[in-house]
């Protein structure tokens, strides 16, 4: 009996770092974009009160949508790329938006872009099979 080993454990365990890595990266580029978008189009729940509305239409911020009046949140979200890991950053006040702390009424907007999991577990599978092979 002849046995033929046609994959290649060491290449794999070499590059499983870097996978995983790269799924982690990619996890968080789409929660950057459908947070970003969440907020850029509208989805953000509850409206501002009529308060804010007037206040803003005061300082000539017409018909912007919860979260948005200056642009600042919205520009600060970000992804630092790390070797293995990714943050999501941003300014302080859009976490405490995101769970209503404070004086911040709670307005999740923190959402992965829809696909971004059967994307990254697509490219994974992908990577998976270049890498265990001879």
């Amino acid at each position: 009996m002849k046995i033929k080993i046609n994959y290649n454990a060491g290449k794999l365990a070499k590059s499983i770092k870097n996978m995983v890595g790269k799924a982690v990266n990619s996890y968080a580029l789409g929660t950057q974009k459908g947070s970003r978008d969440n907020i850029f189009q509208g989805k953000v729940k509850p409206d501002i009160s009529e308060k804010t509305k007037n206040a803003r239409k005061q300082r000539g911020l017409l018909g912007s949508p919860p979260l948005l009046a200056t642009g600042t949140l919205f520009n600060s979200i970000k992804v630092r790329p790390l070797k293995t890991k990714a943050n999501l950053i941003m300014k302080e006040y859009g976490y405490f938006h995101h769970i209503g702390e404070g004086r911040n009424r709670t307005r999740p907007f923190i959402e992965t872009e829809e696909g971004t999991f059967d994307k990254i577990l697509k490219e994974f599978k992908a990577d998976l099979t270049k890498n265990i092979m001879k």
